[in-house]
């Protein structure tokens, strides 16, 4: 019968203590600053071996494969990141987003490629075992502290998610695998690939990237902050006009002088001065320079102190300028 050959393939930190023999000129200390030269390349290092089946075995666990294995060699595999990625990491964190990078790769591998992005001025990284022997109190601090997170596991990223909400983060979780579907379900906004995401991974998430573009994103946060500033200027347009009737009428109360506003008057000014312009105001085009303003506390409602001042500011003008229009006419009246 023919010789049974069983091939591996994995993480050079899975595979190399499993191996007993190296079937090249090179021993574990040599091929491990191969693996670190590989890495520093922001290449991805794949570790492959092989293994002999004796006759009549017929089932291979995965405890039988902890040794005995014979090392081949390495492989460096690199998905170059693409251009616009760059740009618009640094446009996120223009817009003070914060982005995280969770990886399987060894940590070289991913800090190297968190430098060629722009990831952060300083990249710390942390591996997902070093993750898993911390405290809860202690991740919830690693989680804002590290920029990248190297030799992860599923349960690694809910987790990560878990200690950035437990810091009142708002999380957005990208991926497209079977294995960030937790991740992604568990994040405030999960984010999957429309192209190479998988179906499970696009059912846990709240958002699907058609164009499986990472740039994509940050015009979805144009997007929306967009329609919240324009909402804003809709509210303080309708507020300031009918505070400003409020002042008049308050003011022809207080001075016992005639009603100033008929039925017909206020219908007029919610049919013309109200409706329409409120509709242009909420339609206002994207702004660029809104990625500058930094992202708002979402516990925080509208009506702060700087948008009640700019309220007033805008409603006392109107108003003094109506008083004094109709008390000029109210006058002129009475003289006749």
């Amino acid at each position: 019968t023919a010789q049974k050959i069983l091939f591996i393939k994995g993480s050079p930190d899975k595979l190399f203590p499993m191996a007993t023999t190296y079937d090249s000129l090179f021993n574990q200390v040599e091929w491990n600053s191969r693996v670190e030269e590989l890495s520093l390349q922001g290449k991805r290092v794949v570790a492959v071996g092989y293994r002999l089946i004796p006759d009549g075995v017929d089932e291979i666990t995965h405890d039988s494969l902890s040794s005995g294995i014979t090392f081949l060699g390495l492989a460096g595999i690199i998905d170059p990141p693409r251009e616009e990625v760059i740009g618009s990491l640094r446009e996120m964190r223009k817009a003070g987003v914060e982005v995280k990078m969770i990886t399987g790769d060894h940590p070289l591998t991913a800090k190297t490629i968190g430098e060629k992005l722009g990831l952060a001025d300083n990249i710390s990284v942390i591996t997902g075992p070093k993750w898993d022997k911390m405290s809860e109190e202690e991740q919830k601090k690693a989680a804002l502290k590290y920029q990248v997170f190297a030799r992860t596991t599923p349960k690694n990223k809910l987790e990560i998610i878990s200690a950035l909400q437990a810091n009142d983060k708002i999380t957005a979780m990208t991926g497209d695998g079977v294995n960030d579907a937790p991740a992604l379900k568990k994040a405030d906004i999960g984010v999957a690939m429309g192209i190479t995401g998988t179906e499970v991974s696009k059912d846990a998430s709240a958002m699907i990237l058609s164009d499986d573009n990472f740039a994509t994103i940050i015009k979805a946060v144009l997007n929306g902050r967009n329609v919240y500033r324009n909402i804003l200027n809709a509210i303080l347009f309708l507020l300031s006009g009918n505070l400003a009737a409020i002042f008049v009428v308050l003011f022809c109360s207080i001075f016992a002088l005639p009603t100033p506003f008929e039925p017909v008057h206020l219908l007029f000014i919610n049919l013309l001065t109200d409706s329409l312009p409120a509709l242009a105001i909420g339609m206002e085009p994207t702004d660029r320079s809104l990625l500058k303003n930094k992202p708002r506390d979402p516990k925080r409602g509208f009506l702060t102190k700087a948008f009640v001042t700019k309220l007033v500011m805008y409603a006392l003008p109107i108003a003094i300028v109506t008083i004094v229009a109709f008390y000029m006419g109210y006058e002129k009246s009475a003289m006749t």
